[in-house]
């Protein structure tokens, strides 16, 4: 079941539109973290062609909210993916910022299966690898979750492995701060700006993959 703040009821055509646009959105956020967390320091990395991606996945998604709603979810705001606005970004005048956050709370049912899915991408990336070797490489939950994700291109793959997806809320709100390019200087609890967050909303998409209850509830 998808709840959305706005537009229910409308074509399910432009629903899944919006869906892929949204997945679309998140795989691209992930991916410009990864690349502004190991490329920030490289000599060929270009904050501009990270941001362009970022602004071109969340002009797709705005579209397909219109589409959706009816409503223009970016209003005045200008999204041009040129150079300049890219980079005005940063810090220049004139410019909005927004942050995304999302959330999905899954049912494991124990750990070991988790710490299994590790040692399976684990062997698939280092195909001669022996099942001891992986279970020596692949101790715990932490280790699981690094070959994971690592497997995926440092994107977390729907559904996660082991897991059984529950529910899940996407968050698009207005910032006046963004969290600066140093992970040093980020604030201590960055989710934070998600509290009390009723009149910075912009949108909140809602999904409930298991409407009758967590599994293994009595």
């Amino acid at each position: 079941m998808v709840n959305h703040d706005r537009g229910q009821g409308r074509e399910s055509e432009s629903a899944n539109d919006f869906r892929n646009a949204t997945q679309g959105l998140i795989s691209s956020l992930q991916s410009g973290l990864h690349v502004i967390e190991e490329g920030v320091n490289s000599p060929n990395f270009s904050q501009a062609a990270c941001e362009e991606g970022l602004i071109e996945a969340f002009r797709a998604y705005s579209e397909a909210y219109e589409r959706l709603t009816g409503n223009n979810l970016l209003q005045a705001s200008n999204m041009s993916s040129s150079n300049n606005s890219a980079t005005s970004k940063s810090g220049g005048s004139g410019g909005n910022f927004i942050s995304i956050l999302s959330r999905i709370d899954y049912f494991v049912e124990d750990f070991e299966g988790l710490v299994s899915e590790g040692r399976e991408s684990y062997r698939r990336m280092n195909s001669a690898t022996t099942p001891g070797e992986a279970r020596s490489e692949v101790s715990d939950a932490a280790d699981a979750i690094y070959e994971i994700l690592h497997e995926n291109g440092d994107q977390v793959p729907f559904p996660f492995p082991a897991g059984i997806p529950i529910s899940g809320i996407i968050y698009f709100l207005k910032i006046d701060e963004p969290m600066l390019r140093d992970p040093h200087d980020w604030p201590s609890r960055p989710f934070g700006v998600a509290e009390g967050e009723e009149d910075d909303l912009l949108f909140a998409h809602r999904d409930v993959f298991m409407p009758s209850g967590n599994p293994g509830e009595q």
